[in-house]
């Protein structure tokens, strides 16, 4: 049984290398949902995520707007922090 209160991880992709010559088995393995299996890349789950730069405070996005440079960010799951209203399946028309 799946418990409730435990959420769903997040995925986060470490890109470690990302060569130019290999972009073309890159976009390929995006294609069909591979890309942990690419070698420079790795996929981790979980539920929290903290991101810290080592060397200097990067530019980042959020939801498409930009923000300041940040040195730390903090992800997370909020269970149930986003409720849906969807309407009743219709019988399709004729």
């Amino acid at each position: 049984s799946i418990d409730s209160k435990i959420p769903d991880p997040l995925s986060v992709l470490v890109v470690e290398s990302l060569p130019f010559r290999r972009v073309g088995s890159i976009i390929a393995a995006a294609a069909r949902g591979r890309l942990a299996d690419i070698e420079g890349f790795r996929l981790l789950r979980s539920p929290v995520v903290r991101v810290e730069t080592l060397e200097r405070p990067l530019s980042a996005q959020l939801d498409g707007e930009i923000i300041e440079a940040i040195d730390t960010a903090r992800f997370s799951v909020s269970v149930e922090a986003l409720r849906l209203a969807v309407p009743h399946p219709s019988k399709p028309p004729k």
